[in-house]
């Protein structure tokens, strides 16, 4: 068995004015592999025999690029401290095997895919893709009362066509209390936040083509 694995980002950050930076981020996951299988011709009793050597080789390649525009600002007024970021992503993923196997009845020094009988072919090809746009917002005062909201939506390829996208919202408050002014002479504790969030999320590990009709060449 043989197997490659790439898996790489790079990214460029723009600062046009204080505060606000776009990243421009490209990543790339590549695999390719093999795997050679063997089983030779024996005779080892009436009930342990096998009259032929079996050959198969399968070959699998998978290639999946990112794309990802990221938009950050952050902006203090006084004591109220903004954080903002938006994000506009696409990833797509595309998997192909092949595979390949046959029968040799005169020897067991031939292990490839040579000169041999019953040889069978098989393979395929997976293509999924995913885009999203993210948004979400920190803000806190005195870094004492924290909130934080966020947005997010995703459409993906495995959905059917009245279900392609979905929205996950998400929202969250707390509250710093080893900043109070109370808890100063309680030297025991150095950091204690009161936190409550909500949000909902979602789940595209359904199955490639799940929704499409299927056609069975089978009489």
């Amino acid at each position: 068995q043989q197997d490659f694995k790439l898996l790489g980002t790079a990214y460029l950050d723009v600062k046009p004015f204080e505060g606000f930076k776009y990243r421009f981020l490209v990543g790339m996951d590549i695999g390719i592999g093999t795997n050679d299988q063997y089983t030779p011709r024996f005779f080892s009793g009436d009930f342990t025999n096998q009259p032929f050597a079996l050959i198969t080789q399968s070959r699998g390649t998978f290639v999946s690029p990112l794309i990802s525009n990221q938009f950050s600002y952050q902006k203090t007024i006084n004591k109220h401290n903004f954080d903002l970021l938006a994000v506009i992503e696409q990833q797509t993923f595309r998997s192909t095997s092949l595979q390949g196997s046959g029968q040799n009845n005169l020897t067991n020094e031939v292990r490839v895919l040579q000169g041999v009988q019953n040889q069978v072919t098989t393979g395929n090809q997976i293509d999924y893709a995913l885009i999203s746009y993210i948004g979400r917002i920190n803000y806190d005062y005195d870094k004492k009362y924290l909130f934080s909201a966020s947005i997010r939506q995703d459409g993906g390829s495995r959905f059917g066509p009245r279900n392609k996208w979905g929205t996950f919202p998400s929202v969250s408050v707390g509250w710093r209390l080893s900043e109070e002014s109370f808890m100063k002479s309680l030297t025991a504790i150095s950091d204690l936040k009161l936190r409550a969030s909500y949000g909902q999320t979602g789940n595209d590990r359904i199955g490639d083509y799940a929704y499409q009709a299927t056609i069975n060449s089978n009489h």
